[in-house]
């Protein structure tokens, strides 16, 4: 019964269907299913209830934090727990990982409620000793593949913590496995998938994880801004290792659009929500990337970095809706990366100094600012444009 339920939660839109009202629909469909007619309101629930009920660990995580610990607390004791809780095998967008002891499921619950309770206060102490375990796991194994079984399971609960602390401090831990041919990339293409987005881009967090003030949004963004660097460093490390796989960091630029759109987006949702003005949101989430973008740029132009496959004439620049207060970043991001593709052309050929007027000796004008709308409103507001303009 609880499994339909979890499916029913799934296809019913937030917006419709608030997530407080979820546990009195709990109680109403396991009192009035035939099947189940249990009381979840009863002074005490025997065992043959509950396995009625059938409880999938899927539905704790699918109510509010409050909702999910009262429910789990309903159950006799935690050795009961684990035989009456069933972890079936994930689904694609599952925040719980089905298998592993029993220690390891319980701390997932108790992660998801640390994380997502909205009155917070001793910040991660579930999260922390979770994942202080996890990687004393992957430590000690001697299988590869169970190492990289625990290695792969600390970098998911980082990226499931929301924070950007712990996805750095998992992602420094990750480097000692630079040299084992098997756990580092299983562990790098997790960190740097574009499920982290929404953690580094530091403007999609969900209320309690918000910053409340520009100095905590700058300390945040600077942060997820020197992790992102990191990740570079790493990178040019893992280049010069002998087991090198080519496309273990191939997607990283995948990471930087959707964080930098991101970003974009977020100027005006943190301005309406009180945060700090246009110009001082702009500062901290957009122009606090240019040392990440044009380091990123330098990096995949530099000899002997092809293999990282960063090499791109378009850039990571998406092509998204034109947004104005990001004209001036992107016209002088086109103005370095002008530039630096002119000066890598010029080393490879010295013909191309000679290139008559109208020939670009960098890029193309259309793999520096894309998309017809961006270049239209580029063309319009050359003030805030001003090396399109002159192009």
């Amino acid at each position: 019964m609880s499994h339909v339920i979890c499916e029913l939660f799934r296809l019913l839109p937030n917006q419709h269907f608030a997530p407080g009202a979820r546990l009195l629909l709990i109680k109403l469909l396991y009192r009035h299913v035939p099947t189940v007619g249990v009381d979840l309101d009863s002074p005490q629930l025997s065992d043959e209830e509950w396995r009625r009920i059938d409880l999938d660990a899927e539905i704790f995580t699918l109510i509010p934090s409050s909702d999910s610990r009262w429910l789990f607390s309903r159950l006799p004791n935690l050795a009961a727990a684990e035989n009456l809780i069933t972890f079936r095998r994930a689904d694609p967008g599952s925040s719980l990982d089905s298998h592993g002891p029993w220690w390891f499921k319980y701390g997932q619950l108790k992660m998801v409620w640390e994380v997502e309770d909205t009155n917070l206060e001793g910040g991660f102490h579930e999260t922390l000793k979770l994942l202080e375990n996890v990687k004393t796991e992957a430590e000690k194994s001697r299988d590869p593949h169970a190492r990289s079984m625990w290695a792969d399971r600390a970098a998911q609960l980082a990226i499931r913590s929301k924070s950007v602390a712990i996805l750095k401090d998992v992602t420094v831990w990750s480097r000692r496995y630079l040299r084992d041919h098997i756990v580092y990339p299983g562990i790098t293409r997790t960190l740097i998938s574009s499920r982290q987005d929404n953690i580094l881009s530091c403007v999609t967090l969900c209320p309690n994880r918000r910053p409340a003030s520009l100095a905590e949004l700058k300390s945040l963004v600077d942060e997820a801004n020197s992790l992102l660097l990191l990740h570079i460093e790493a990178a040019l490390q893992y280049l010069r290792e002998p087991g090198f796989q080519p496309l273990v960091y191939q997607h990283f630029s995948t990471l930087l659009c959707r964080i930098f759109s991101e970003r974009i987006d977020g100027v005006q949702t943190l301005q309406r929500l009180g945060l700090g003005s246009e110009s001082e949101l702009v500062s901290i989430l957009i122009e606090s990337m240019m040392p990440i973008l044009t380091l990123y740029e330098e990096t995949s132009l530099a000899d002997g970095n092809e293999q990282l496959g960063w090499v791109h004439p378009n850039g990571i620049t998406p092509s998204f809706k034109p947004r104005l207060l990001a004209l001036p970043f992107l016209d002088e991001l086109a103005r370095r990366r002008d530039e630096l593709w002119a000066r890598n052309r010029l080393n490879r050929n010295d013909l191309v100094s000679a290139l008559d007027e109208g020939w670009p000796k960098g890029l193309p004008i259309q793999s520096l600012l894309l998309g017809e709308q961006w270049m239209a409103q580029a063309l319009a507001t050359p003030e805030a444009a001003p090396f399109f303009a002159d192009r």
